[in-house]
């Protein structure tokens, strides 16, 4: 149980990042 709630915590904090890069690629482009 508590692995699969660290799990979802990283693959969220993984989404975060991605979206982060992603405007700031777009603002600098």
């Amino acid at each position: 149980m508590n692995l699969l709630n660290l799990k979802n915590t990283l693959q969220t904090s993984l989404v975060i990042r991605l979206t982060f890069l992603f405007l700031l690629t777009t603002i600098i482009i």
